[in-house]
């Protein structure tokens, strides 16, 4: 009896060639659906991703350099309105060595990042 199961399974396995090879068909063709559905989210994540690193970096780099900008603004102005102080305090005094300091060469903005924004 233990010959007859041994050979009724193995008929039962037995699969008959049409429909063997339409069944690697099959594993081919989910093969290759997958790669090309992996391959084409992969790349449209991939450049979402990328576009958003390369956005975030952008705004930084202007955030940065606006943030430039405005130091050297607001330290330029900070010097003038000194000056402007000590002028007029040695006016109120007489102090004429406050006159003189307050009459030096101001700093000029010329370093190369506001160059740009005097032409």
């Amino acid at each position: 009896m233990c010959e007859d199961a041994s050979a009724g399974a193995a008929d039962a396995i037995e699969i008959d060639p049409g429909h063997q090879g339409r069944l690697m068909a099959n594993q081919i063709v989910l093969l290759v659906v997958g790669f090309v559905l992996t391959t084409v989210v992969g790349g449209v994540l991939g450049y979402y991703f990328q576009r958003r690193t390369w956005d975030a970096n952008r705004r930084e780099s202007e955030r940065s350099a606006a943030a430039d900008v405005f130091d050297g603004i607001s330290r330029g102005m900070d010097e003038r309105l000194y000056r402007m102080r000590l002028v007029y305090w040695g006016l109120r005094s007489g102090d004429k060595e406050r006159i003189a300091a307050a009459a030096r060469p101001l700093s000029p903005l010329r370093t190369p990042q506001y160059t740009s924004l005097m032409r």
